[in-house]
């Protein structure tokens, strides 16, 4: 899945988690627990992947300057070859993957923010269903 798809159905199940009205506000507290536990084992998914894809990149890294230095008829210094192959192909395509792994834990960052914060909206609800009864 892209990051498009990702973020789209990310989008989807976090507004059907959100969804609170009068006739749904005891099954959405209900599974409030559950909805946390959902969204922080998905970004600690996403922040492992996001580790995974920095180790590959370090090692893509590192075997590109080494590829590099041991290519050049003088002795090239570590920095100097580093700039030469930051640019390739193979880093670039990584630089991508972990750019969108960053951007999908901002946005799970922020449903599992608003997740959190239903129960204060679950309260302002009750309380205003309460006064309305009045």
């Amino acid at each position: 899945m892209n990051i498009d798809e990702i973020i789209e159905q990310y989008t989807i199940e976090s507004s059907i988690d959100t969804n609170i009205d009068r006739l749904n506000v005891t099954d959405v507290q209900e599974k409030l627990v559950n909805n946390k536990h959902k969204w922080s084992a998905r970004l600690i998914n996403h922040k492992i992947k996001l580790n995974k894809y920095k180790a590959i990149r370090l090692a893509i890294l590192e075997e590109k300057i080494e590829e590099y230095q041991n290519t050049q008829p003088v002795m090239v210094n570590r920095s100097i070859a580093e700039k030469a192959v930051i640019k390739k192909k193979d880093i670039r395509v990584i630089d991508d993957k972990i750019n969108n792994e960053l951007l999908i834990i901002q946005h799970v960052e922020n449903i599992y923010k608003n997740i959190s914060f239903a129960t204060n909206d679950i309260k302002n609800l009750v309380e205003l269903m309460k006064l309305e009864m009045q």
